[in-house]
């Protein structure tokens, strides 16, 4: 994509045509001022329209990503835009032209080495869309200002509704994400103008809506470093699109979904890597530890669903895990206990399961795998009714040593003589 002559003017209005997003007509238009742009300020102002119409009807579609898109875009960026001064575009067409040229720089990977500077390619369009978005927002709040009128007129903008689609904003928020991924070094930038847009953005609609909700993703964790939040609002929409509703799954689905959530882990894991205050690594994998129990729950009928649960469970459980893991070393300890005991309250609840159930052996596996010695991830106190549960199960099981080992390490939850009752009153049953 970064070498010149490869979208010619017919490749350039291809995505658009092919969505339906241009007529006949106006491709006929787009084509002959692509090819030798008029000085009318009639037709410049006719194209434009045209070029945002068609680009918002783009957006809309959701083909942003299709090669046809992407040479749509080079072909605004290096061929259109240029046509314009600054003076000569509607608030519009300077927010459609920062979305086109965000995307064209992730499209393009622009290398340093060029006369702009991909930081300040980024930084202009940043900017293009923070004033769009700061000017609709002083002519929804105050229209009847003079400022406002003012900048009305200015902007060609409609005083009755001077808001963007929400297209628009999702865009915005992808785009942004896409080049700190790929940019890691403007991840900070990016995230700070992208938190001050959002907050101006947030006044626009009546009603809160999944586009700006989903944008809080990026900036509500790392302090807005989107070098790493990028990555985790691709693995959030990903999941979403695998498991939009995990509790309408039905339980004959359940394996499959696993199966496609299992190969996104390691997305997980990179944008956990890429955080830049680990202490809040806890937070990426707790979102999927509660995914994994929320499809885990309603398995309950058949041997089968159980052995499905079972998998479920543990894996939620080691999710949580890994996050509190991965934040234990920072300043943490006051934001790391809701997740804890989370985790512990997981762990027992389902240990108790299994042991009513009689299935103390899985009990065994499943509760020991949450033992840390070091008090690190897990404080001593918060594991207490872990050892409980491990005291009993291998108590029954005939390991009375290691029971003993544990026992004393369960802050008095059970005693010597609760542990010889059980495993009586369990031998008791088996033989009738």
């Amino acid at each position: 994509m970064g070498q010149p002559g490869v979208c010619p003017v017919a490749g350039l209005l291809e995505g658009p045509n092919e969505l339906g997003c241009i007529s006949p007509e106006e491709r006929a238009i787009l084509s002959e001022f692509l090819t030798a742009p008029s000085s009318d300020e009639k037709t410049k102002r006719h194209v434009l329209e045209i070029v945002s119409r068609a680009y918002r009807c783009v957006l809309a579609k959701g083909n942003v990503a299709q090669q046809s898109s992407l040479c749509f875009r080079r072909g605004l960026v290096e061929r259109f835009y240029t046509q314009y001064k600054d003076s000569d575009l509607c608030l519009v067409d300077r927010f459609t032209r920062a979305l086109v040229t965000l995307r064209y720089v992730s499209d393009t990977k622009l290398p340093e080495s060029q006369t702009f500077r991909y930081q300040e390619v980024i930084d202009k369009a940043l900017n293009e869309a923070k004033l769009a978005v700061g000017i609709s927002k002083d002519i929804k709040t105050r229209p009847q200002h003079p400022r406002a009128i003012d900048l009305a007129e200015r902007f060609c903008v409609d005083p009755e509704n001077p808001v963007f689609s929400e297209g628009y904003f999702r865009e915005l928020i992808d785009a942004s994400a896409g080049l700190s991924i790929e940019y890691p070094q403007t991840g900070r930038y990016i995230g700070a103008v992208l938190d001050a847009i959002l907050q101006d953005a947030k006044t626009l609609f009546e009603e809160p809506n999944r586009t700006l909700s989903d944008g809080q993703i990026l900036i509500g964790f790392d302090r807005a470093n989107l070098a790493s939040t990028g990555l985790f609002y691709r693995w959030k929409l990903k999941v979403r699109e695998i498991a939009p509703a995990p509790d309408r799954i039905r339980p004959a689905d359940v394996a499959s979904v696993v199966g496609e959530l299992k190969r996104l882990e390691p997305e997980l894991e990179r944008a956990a890597d890429r955080l830049t205050h680990r202490s809040e690594a806890w937070k990426y994998y707790q979102d999927y530890g509660d995914l994994l129990f929320a499809l885990a729950e309603p398995l309950k009928s058949s041997e089968e669903d159980m052995e499905m649960r079972d998998r479920l469970v543990n894996a939620s459980c080691k999710a949580l895990w890994r996050g509190i893991q991965l934040s234990a070393d920072s300043e943490t300890s006051d934001q790391l206990k809701s997740v804890r005991e989370k985790l512990m309250s997981r762990v027992a609840d389902y240990g108790s399961e299994l042991a009513r159930n009689l299935k103390y052996g899985r009990l065994t596996e499943f509760e020991s795998q949450f033992v840390d010695e070091s008090g690190r991830i897990m404080p001593h106190d918060d594991q207490c009714y872990v050892h409980a549960h491990l005291a009993q199960a291998l108590y029954v099981r005939g390991s009375i040593n290691e029971s003993l080992q544990h026992l004393r390490k369960s802050c008095e939850v059970v005693s010597l003589d609760d542990l010889k009752t059980l495993r009586n009153s369990i031998l008791a049953w088996v033989k009738w």
